[in-house]
């Protein structure tokens, strides 16, 4: 922050937003071809849309809202070094930064329970254990990711001071939301 740092970082003003911008929509194009792949076999090959076509899509839709938020990030200064950026520029850049992490947790969780729904489809037709594992599966999906998606909005009040200094608000330990995160996302959460 140029209002705290009092030397500029090493290397001087380097915008990585392009290459962020580059990646996320690349990967966006290669998805959307293998999910229209995925949706035109379903359709006009098998003829046989399910849950998971289903749940394909809204992940489909979710990550490109996420991609979304976060090139409206970048806009304000996302990939470049706080220090280069006004007030307004930081809390923005960290406002869409914030709102994102809801959905890419969403995205993360429903593309599992897409691909869980999928197998099930495809292999425990006949397998009774392995049906109620897929089942038990999805559901410790939504119960451990569900509370993140609120603990990281419900964790100051009002929620607009994660992202505006200016704020007078109450604020949790930051350690309760980043505990969680890392119990979400380190394995905890099932992995198939």
């Amino acid at each position: 922050m140029s209002d705290v740092l009092v030397t500029p970082p090493p290397g001087g003003d380097f915008d990585k937003a392009p290459a962020l911008r580059a990646i996320v929509w690349t990967e966006a194009g290669v998805g959307t071809a293998v999910l229209a792949l995925r949706l035109f076999t379903r359709t006009k090959i098998v003829n046989n849309l399910g849950w998971d076509d289903f749940c394909m899509v809204a992940t489909w839709v979710i990550c490109i809202i996420t991609n979304a938020l976060d090139t409206a990030g970048m806009h304000y200064g996302i990939g470049r070094h706080l220090y280069y950026l006004t007030p307004y520029q930081r809390m923005m850049a960290v406002k869409y930064d914030w709102i994102s992490h809801a959905f890419a947790i969403a995205a993360t969780g429903l593309g599992k329970v897409a691909f869980a729904l999928f197998l099930l489809r495809i292999i425990a037709a006949s397998n009774r254990a392995q049906k109620w594992f897929l089942h038990g599966y999805n559901i410790l999906l939504i119960v451990v990711n569900i509370p993140l998606i609120i603990i990281t909005y419900a964790q100051c009040s009002p929620t607009k001071a994660l992202w505006d200094p200016t704020v007078n608000a109450k604020c949790w330990n930051p350690k309760v939301q980043a505990t969680y995160a890392v119990f979400q996302g380190s394995g905890f959460e099932p992995q198939i």
